[in-house]
């Protein structure tokens, strides 16, 4: 007798096809509604993710991952780190890597190959954000600018995720990303 109460209960409580497609379409207009609200006029997301160790960001670009796998566009996401240790802890590769920039103080400029595998990315985490210097965050812009195709948009235009700890030390052989650029 219970399981037919909780079969009918269950029938009862689906939705029909139209019905979910009509839901999931009111969910999205909704999302976009609160994203006009919360993003800059130019529709560009650059964020911040402040916290000491241990208080969960890391967790965050997980959970981030895990949401856009959920919704099929994990390509669209680019999880990165300034070290190789910080890269393999959260399942991604080293900004370096990402943006095909590799150790080069001044690197050449993209290929073809670079530039249509960035056609599709929208979203970019870096993590351990605070071991940037300043150069290799002017080079971070330059580079998505030249791959993106949009030299007039901040980073290309794409969403940008820092994530870090200004409390930890400065990066290797300069001072912290908020410093001025020395030229050499």
């Amino acid at each position: 007798m219970a399981a037919a109460l909780l079969q009918h209960i269950n029938n009862t409580n689906q939705l029909s096809e139209l019905e979910h497609i009509q839901s999931m379409t009111s969910k999205i207009q909704k999302m976009n509604s609160y994203l006009d609200i919360i993003l800059p006029t130019n529709r560009q997301l650059v964020m911040f993710l402040a916290g000491s160790g241990g208080t969960g960001k890391s967790r965050v670009i997980q959970c981030f991952k895990d949401f856009a796998r959920r919704w099929h566009s994990v390509a669209s996401t680019v999880i990165s780190a300034s070290s190789g240790v910080a890269a393999m802890l959260i399942g991604g590769c080293t900004i370096h890597s990402a943006v095909g920039i590799g150790i080069r103080r001044e690197p050449p400029d993209p290929t073809q190959n670079q530039i249509n595998a960035w056609s599709e990315i929208g979203i970019l985490f870096v993590d351990e954000f605070s071991m940037t210097t300043p150069h290799m965050l002017n080079l971070i812009d330059t580079r998505l600018r030249q791959l993106k195709g949009t030299h007039e948009k901040l980073y290309g235009g794409i969403h940008l995720i820092f994530c870090g700890d200004f409390y930890q030390l400065p990066p290797v052989g300069s001072g912290p990303v908020y410093s001025q650029i020395t030229h050499t």
